[in-house]
């Protein structure tokens, strides 16, 4: 993985044009729709994002991380970086070989296979917000593969965030008031989460 000469210049303009955007935001929201939107944390949540993407010895740092969590996973399969041959604009990894999401979701797909993946994909994901603390926020199709053991193989670490403990504690509070259709519990794990304000 090389980085481009220049994308950090870019990145950095980028964030100037969101800045506008997001001022136009707040107003619209202030005089149409009577809301207070904080546009300064998702600014700030954002640009913490946008600069990690770009630099590799953080997503080396996370790579590192994502194998320690899943060590004990047989059905995950995760790249693993070879130090000596990596900074902060070149990433060298193992190669992880497999088929996409995509073409194994296709109807000419195994349906067992393709509900294993489904079942794998949920769970490994809802295993990072409720167990970790630790998310892999760049979820989308294409940071993934599935290799013929089956496994699943994660590619792409660039953009992992971590949640304070008394967030993942409350999102785990949430997830099992749903389950037991307990109304006031998931209420108050909805005000811990900020979600909604105490009545």
């Amino acid at each position: 993985k090389i980085q481009y000469p220049g994308v950090d210049a870019t990145v950095e303009q980028d964030l100037g044009n969101l800045k506008l955007l997001l001022r136009t935001l707040q107003a619209i929201a202030g005089d149409i729709m009577r809301q207070k939107i904080d546009t300064k944390t998702i600014f700030m949540e954002l640009a913490e994002r946008l600069r990690e993407e770009i630099d590799y010895v953080a997503e080396a740092r996370n790579i590192a991380e994502f194998n320690r969590l899943l060590a004990g996973d047989d059905d995950i399969l995760l790249p693993r970086v070879i130090k000596e041959l990596s900074s902060r604009r070149v990433l060298t990894m193992t190669y992880v070989d497999g088929y996409r999401l995509g073409d194994v979701f296709g109807t000419e797909t195994d349906a067992k296979l393709r509900a294993w993946v489904a079942r794998k994909y949920f769970c490994l994901v809802w295993r990072q917000i409720l167990e970790f603390g630790v998310l892999h926020t760049d979820p989308q199709p294409g940071n993934y593969l599935v290799t013929w053991h089956p496994k699943l193989g994660i590619l792409d670490f660039g953009s992992v965030c971590h949640f304070p403990e008394p967030v993942r504690a409350a999102s785990l509070h949430l997830a099992q008031a749903i389950i037991a259709g307990d109304d006031r519990a998931m209420a108050a794990a909805l005000v811990k989460l900020g979600y909604l304000d105490r009545a």
